[in-house]
């Protein structure tokens, strides 16, 4: 699944911090409301929306509803969404609700929501900067993760013992034979190849493992032995026919 295929509605990114940041996200969180459904503001906790001023102005204003972190919203509809502050797995998993139809991010930090961005290019509000792009990634490693990725079920988290043994051994045969990578250039990967927040997380925190050259030990084999071949064939571009 394509990042376009993913997230097929309006998204938007401020400069870091409070103002101006959450002053354009709320503009424009607000003239997406216009639209249709409920605004909701996402944030880490209630107190970072009562106790900051901009935040409480607005859900005042436009009786927008509350979710943090340990409360979701389970009595919200649909509606455009500014997120507060998100960590990236709650960034995710927010643009991940089938009820979010526009997404606004105020971030903490560019690195924060970097993986994010690369997948969704929001368009950047006021004195927004782009996040620093991720290291494009080794294609041998990207023809590996896609291997991956037609074998396991991500939706299941990586929790199948099977899944993470293929896990393991495709990054462990990429690393091995000298295509690099870290857990951030996997987590963008797999979050923009449709991944859930969770499983990109656990492949990304497994990724970094291996690439320190901890390669964890592995049973038999499933994979052909010739499946770096096959990796490193697909990642080649054909050569134009003279």
């Amino acid at each position: 699944m394509s990042a376009a295929g993913r997230w097929r509605y309006p998204t938007a990114l401020t400069a870091v911090g409070d103002d101006p940041g959450l002053s354009d996200g709320i503009a424009w969180v607000a003239r997406r409301s216009r639209f249709g459904g409920t605004p909701l503001v996402y944030a880490p906790g209630r107190s970072n929306v009562d106790d900051n001023p901009w935040l409480r102005e607005f859900v005042d204003e436009v009786r927008a509803l509350v979710a943090t972190w340990r409360r979701p919203a389970t009595t919200w509809r649909g509606g455009p969404v500014l997120a507060a502050w998100p960590t990236p797995e709650e960034l995710t998993r927010i643009a991940d609700d089938r009820r979010t139809t526009a997404l606004c991010v105020v971030p903490n930090s560019l690195d924060e929501v970097a993986a994010w961005a690369q997948a969704a290019q929001p368009r950047l509000l006021g004195p927004a900067v782009p996040p620093p792009g991720a290291a494009r990634l080794d294609p041998v490693v990207a023809e590996a993760l896609t291997t991956l990725s037609g074998l396991v079920d991500p939706a299941s988290n990586l929790t199948a013992p099977q899944d993470r043994r293929d896990a393991a051994a495709v990054l462990s045969i990429a690393h091995a034979n000298g295509h690099c990578f870290t857990g951030e250039d996997v987590y963008a990967w797999t979050l923009a190849n449709g991944w859930p927040a969770r499983a990109a997380t656990r492949l990304a925190a497994l990724a970094a493992h291996v690439a320190t050259g901890q390669h964890p030990p592995l049973p038999t084999s499933t994979f052909a032995t010739d499946i770096l071949d096959v990796w490193r064939q697909r990642a080649t571009p054909a050569e134009p026919r003279k």
